[in-house]
């Protein structure tokens, strides 16, 4: 799941080449900066979850490997920090198909992929 959702970046990407902005308005400032501020709650929402259910189920699946509970523990850990880093995604897209420039989007796609690439789902 975390290899296609990487993969939906980089089609995220090319999408950016591809469909024109709508350049009819400048984009609000306010809102760019708006949904940075959201950006940023969802990266530290994902941080928790990952602090606190990573955490713990890492512990418990060390002392047993077959502990389902943990193992559910760490499937959510994962894939709710891996929703919210691509919904950083999202947004930057969002920005620029609403008519907000390159500069605009970019920080969005750089923060969301570089958090799947640091979360990548390791072993416990």
């Amino acid at each position: 799941m975390h290899g296609a959702l990487m993969f939906a970046i980089v089609l995220y990407i090319f999408v950016l080449g591809i469909i024109p902005r709508q350049p009819a308005q400048p984009l609000d400032p306010h809102l760019a900066w708006a949904l940075g501020i959201v950006a940023c709650a969802a990266i530290a929402i994902a941080l928790f979850v990952r602090a606190k259910k990573l955490g713990t189920a890492f512990d418990a699946l060390r002392n047993n490997a077959a502990d389902q509970v943990a193992l559910g523990q760490w499937r959510q850990a994962v894939i709710v920090s891996d929703a919210l880093a691509i919904s950083v995604v999202l947004y930057g897209l969002a920005i620029y198909l609403i008519g907000g420039t390159e500069q605009q989007a970019i920080p969005f796609f750089a923060a969301g992929s570089v958090l799947m690439i640091f979360w990548w789902p390791r072993r416990p």
